[in-house]
C-alpha cells in the first residue's frame, strides 16, 4: 500500500514538474516574441498606433493613424475590429520580415482569413520567403449587432471616381450604395488638403446624382510604408501595395465603417483580369478569402472584364437605363487632380475606348478635343511603353475587332502591334501565373474560368521561366512534406467565446 502511494506521489510530482517547466517555456517564448505594437490610442473617431521601434526603423517611415467621419465612434466597437486598419496594412511586412511578432488580440475570422491568404502568396510568389508570423495572444469571435444591412438592396463600394470603381458602382446601379473613399494614396496625399477638398466635392456630387451616400477616412495607410525598401525585397514583388496589400489594406481601412453601419459586403473594382499573365495580390483569390466579424466580407468585382469592357458597360447603361453620364477621374499624372488628357495609359485607354463607342470624351471629364486625341496614342506606341499599357491596348484590340462599324479615328488600333516595343523589365522577374493551380485555395463562391487566354502577351522565355519556378516550388513543397516537423514551439492564440458588438470592453491598457 505504501509503495502504491509512493508511486502515485512520484508520478504526481513529475507531472507537476513538467507542467511548470512547459508553462515556463511558453511564458519565456511569449516574452521573447516582440509585440508589433508599442501603444494604441483610440479616441472618438481616431485610431493612432505607435509601432515597435525596431520594426518601424527597418520597414516603415512613421507610425500609423486613421481618422473617420464623426459618426464613426471607434470606442463603441470591439477593440479587435478597431485594430483592423493597422493589421490589414502591416501583415505582409511581418510575413516577409522573417520574424514572429505578437499582438494582444485579433478578430478570429480575420486571423484565419490571413492564414488562407498567406498560402495564396506562397504560391503566387514561389521564390519569396514568407516565414514571419503575426501571432495574436487572444482570438476574439466578433459578430455584427442586429439588424444587418441587406446586401440584396444596399451595398458598400470602395469608390475613387476612377473607371474601375465607377463600373463597379454602375454594375449595381439598382441598389443603394455606401461609397467609401480614403485619403492617403498617391493621387490624394494627406498633405494636399485643397486637392482633397476639390475631389471630395466630386465624390459627394456623384453620390447625390445617383442616390447614394458617402463615407470618408483619412489615413497614412500607404504613406507610412518605406516603399524603397519594400519594393526591393524580392524580384517577384515590384510594387509593394498592389503586389501584397491593395484590396486587403483598403478592406482594413473600411472595416470600422462597415461594422458601425452594419454592412456585410464591400465591393472593390478590379484593375486586372484572369488574362493578365503576371500575378499581383489584386485578385479575387486574395480578396474573396477575407471575412471579419463572422459576416463582413470583401468581394473583388469584374476580374473577368478588361478596361474596354468596363467602358462599354458604363456607356450601355447610360443608353439603355437613361442613367446620367458620370465624371471619370482615371489618372494620377496631373497634380491638380484633373484628367491628364493622354499623358498616361489610363487616359489613353478610356478616351480611345469612348471614341470607339462613338462617345464624346468631353462629357466624361476629358478636356481634350476628339480631333487631337488620336495622334497622341499613336505616337505613344511608336516608342517603348510599359507592359501594363501594351497589355491593356492588346486586350482592347481583341474587343474592337468585334465591332462592325469602327470609327475611322481608331481603326489604326486593329493593326498596331502593341506588344512589339513593350518594356518587360518591371514584370520580367515575376513568375507567369497559372490560375488553374489555385483551385484548392479558391473560396467556394469563386469560379475560376476553365479556359484563360493570354496569348497576346506570351513569349517563350517567360513561359520557360514560369515552368522553372513552378518546378522549384513543387520541389520545395515535396521536400517540406518529407522532412520531419520542426520542434520549435509556437504560441497558439487563445480563443474567446462569441461576443456581441458592445459587450467587449476596450480596456485602459489599449486607450489613452
Amino acid at each position: 500500500m505504501k509503495k502504491k502511494l509512493y508511486s502515485l506521489t512520484l508520478v504526481s510530482s513529475l507531472f507537476t514538474f513538467f507542467s511548470i517547466t512547459s508553462t515556463g517555456a511558453l511564458e519565456t517564448e511569449s516574452k521573447e516574441m516582440e509585440n508589433i505594437i508599442k501603444s494604441v490610442v483610440i479616441k472618438d473617431n481616431c485610431l493612432r498606433v505607435a509601432i515597435n521601434e525596431d520594426f518601424k526603423m527597418k520597414w516603415l517611415t512613421s507610425n500609423f493613424f486613421a481618422y473617420y467621419d464623426s459618426d464613426i465612434d471607434l470606442t463603441k466597437i470591439p477593440y479587435s475590429i478597431a485594430l483592423l486598419p493597422f493589421i490589414f496594412n502591416i501583415y505582409p511586412i511581418v510575413w516577409i520580415s522573417g520574424k514572429d511578432y505578437s499582438i494582444d488580440c485579433m478578430d478570429e475570422d480575420a486571423y484565419y482569413s490571413l492564414e488562407k491568404i498567406k498560402k495564396v502568396f506562397q504560391r503566387l510568389y514561389p521564390q519569396t520567403s514568407f516565414s514571419g508570423n503575426l501571432v495574436p495572444k487572444e482570438l476574439i469571435k466578433n459578430r455584427l449587432p442586429a439588424p444587418h444591412v441587406s446586401s440584396e438592396s444596399e451595398i458598400a463600394v470602395l469608390f475613387s471616381n476612377g473607371l474601375d470603381s465607377t463600373a463597379c458602382s454602375f454594375q449595381h446601379h439598382d441598389k443603394k450604395q455606401l461609397l467609401i473613399t480614403a485619403q492617403g494614396q498617391a493621387d490624394l496625399p494627406i498633405k494636399k488638403r485643397h486637392l482633397w477638398e476639390r475631389q471630395k466635392k466630386k465624390f459627394m456630387q456623384y453620390a447625390l446624382d445617383y442616390g447614394h451616400t458617402n463615407a470618408f477616412v483619412r489615413s497614412n495607410y500607404t504613406e507610412f510604408l518605406n516603399r524603397k525598401k519594400l519594393n526591393s525585397i524580392s524580384p517577384e514583388i515590384v510594387s509593394w501595395r498592389v503586389d501584397t496589400t491593395e484590396g486587403v489594406g483598403l478592406f482594413g481601412i473600411a472595416a470600422p465603417i462597415l461594422f458601425s453601419k452594419g454592412h456585410t459586403t464591400l465591393l472593390i473594382g478590379s484593375s486586372f483580369t484572369w488574362e493578365f499573365p503576371y500575378p499581383t495580390a489584386a485578385n479575387p483569390l486574395v480578396d474573396d478569402n477575407l471575412t471579419v466579424a463572422d459576416s463582413i466580407s470583401l468581394h473583388h468585382e469584374h476580374f473577368n472584364c478588361n478596361r474596354f469592357d468596363k467602358i462599354k458597360l458604363i456607356v450601355d447603361l447610360i443608353k439603355t437605363k437613361k442613367i446620367k453620364t458620370p465624371y471619370l477621374k482615371v489618372c494620377n499624372f496631373n497634380k491638380s487632380g484633373e484628367n491628364c488628357c493622354l499623358h498616361c495609359t489610363k487616359c489613353k485607354t478610356v478616351v480611345s475606348g469612348l471614341i470607339a463607342l462613338r462617345e464624346n470624351p468631353l462629357i466624361y471629364g476629358f478636356r481634350l478635343h476628339t480631333k487631337r486625341v488620336i495622334k497622341k496614342p499613336l505616337r505613344y506606341f511608336s516608342d517603348e511603353q510599359g507592359y501594363w499599357a501594351g497589355w491593356n491596348f492588346c486586350t482592347m484590340q481583341k474587343r474592337l475587332e468585334q465591332i462592325e462599324k469602327l470609327p475611322k479615328k481608331v481603326r489604326w488600333m486593329l493593326t498596331c502591334d502593341f506588344m512589339q516595343k513593350v518594356i518587360r523589365y518591371k514584370v520580367g522577374t515575376k513568375t507567369r501565373v497559372n490560375w488553374q493551380d489555385f483551385r484548392d485555395l479558391a473560396p467556394d463562391t469563386l469560379e475560376i474560368p476553365t479556359t484563360i487566354v493570354n496569348d497576346c502577351c506570351d513569349n517563350n522565355q517567360a513561359r520557360k521561366k514560369q515552368e522553372r519556378a513552378k518546378q522549384q516550388y513543387e520541389n520545395r513543397v515535396k521536400k517540406a512534406a518529407d522532412s520531419p516537423s520542426p520542434t520549435k514551439k509556437t504560441m497558439v492564440p487563445k480563443k474567446c467565446k462569441p461576443r456581441s458588438a458592445f459587450s467587449q470592453s476596450v480596456g485602459n491598457r489599449h486607450t489613452q
